[in-house]
Parts: structure tokens; sequence; C-alpha cells
């Protein structure tokens, strides 16, 4: 169904699309694991029946850990293949605005673009034992250099 070594998609039944992320030890968002996503696009905007589609990953502790800094600019030759953060706008914005309904099925930890990944779909389930999210940018400091940039508002 489609071709990747990192996204496992199965045909549970007619209209509902799994699709299971493994790219251990972390998930990390790369190349790879994007390309899977845009190749999972391509399949859901073609005229298969596909009505719903649950995401999952089969890493333990690790939904989407991060985006994977060290490959950010490599474009693999492989199929679905495209530039992470390019194309990764583009992708959100699909996500959220599909009549496909995208589920996802939390255990473990997303942040950064993991998290973002969650925030455009529609519908999230998430372990209480098991789940963290987290946005990096303002433990690395994004909410500083905003308020140093823009200035204090006036008290």
């Amino acid at each position: 169904m489609i071709d990747s070594n990192v996204l496992v998609v199965t045909k549970q039944t007619p209209g509902y699309l799994r699709a299971v992320i493994a790219d251990p030890p972390l998930n990390l968002l790369g190349p790879e694991v994007f390309a899977g996503l845009q190749l999972l696009k391509d399949y859901a905007e073609g005229n298969n029946g596909a009505k719903v589609v649950v995401f999952e990953s089969a890493v333990p502790d690790f939904f989407i850990a991060h985006l994977d800094l060290a490959q950010m600019n490599i474009v693999p030759d492989i199929p679905g293949a495209k530039h992470v953060l390019k194309d990764w706008p583009a992708y959100s914005h699909w996500l959220s605005t599909t009549p496909l309904v995208s589920i996802a099925k939390i255990r473990g930890r997303a942040r950064g673009m993991g998290n973002e990944f969650l925030c455009a779909l529609d519908m999230r389930f998430a372990s209480k034992e098991n789940t963290r999210l987290c946005q990096m940018e303002i433990n690395f400091g994004g909410h500083q250099v905003v308020v140093v940039s823009n200035g204090c508002p006036a008290m």
C-alpha cells in the first residue's frame, strides 16, 4: 500500500487506515518519516475510500520525539521525499483541513514537531501513565527571544 520502511500503513477495514510510526529508538521526525507521511497523504487523497486514519507508535516511550536536527536539510532519494522544514507547514495545514478524520493514539513523548503533528490532528487519545507533551522552543529560550524582540507590554 505505502512503500515506507518507517511508516507502516494497513487497511483495517474499508475506510479505516492504521499508520504505525516505527523509527527507533526515538521516532525522530526526519526525512524518512516525513516521506512516509507524504505517501500516506498521497494515498488518502487518491480515490480509495479512506475516511479515518489512526496514528500510533511502535516505539515504546516515544510517539514522535521531535525534528531530526542532524538530517533536517536532507531530501533522500526515496518515494515521497520532500524537504521537512520547507514542506512541514503545508503538510500540517493539510492534516488540519482534510476531510479524512485523523486520530492519534499516544503512548510516550511528543515534543516539538511531534507535538505540532498532534495539534494538527482531529482527535488525540493519550495514556495517563505514559504521555508527555512538550513544545521545546519555550525551554530553549524562544519565549524570551520574542519578549526581547517585541518588547514587554506596557503595565
